[in-house]
């Protein structure tokens, strides 16, 4: 619940904003991270959701992983889970 909190005032900020574009049903955004030490903006694109609450789960680790799924306010990667059950 926290993460999904998080991942909405972040788009109320426009540090996320919607592509209008979708790869698999699976909305895209974009998102705009602040480097504190030069002021340069960085724009991640064609980021799903979950790959956005990664990024705030891990405060700042941000990884393209279509296999991100929100399972109980955690984000975990769906194929690694699958490969350790085959």
């Amino acid at each position: 619940m926290l993460l999904k909190l998080i991942f909405t005032h972040l788009l109320g900020l426009g540090i996320v904003t919607p592509m209008n574009e979708k790869n698999d049903d699976r909305d895209l955004y974009y998102l705009y991270v602040i480097n504190d030490k030069t002021e340069k903006v960085f724009v991640y694109e064609h980021c799903y959701e979950e790959e956005i609450l990664y990024y705030i789960q891990t405060k700042g680790n941000f990884q393209y992983n279509e296999c991100f799924r929100l399972v109980d306010n955690e984000v975990i990667d769906d194929c690694r889970i699958a490969a350790n059950t085959d």
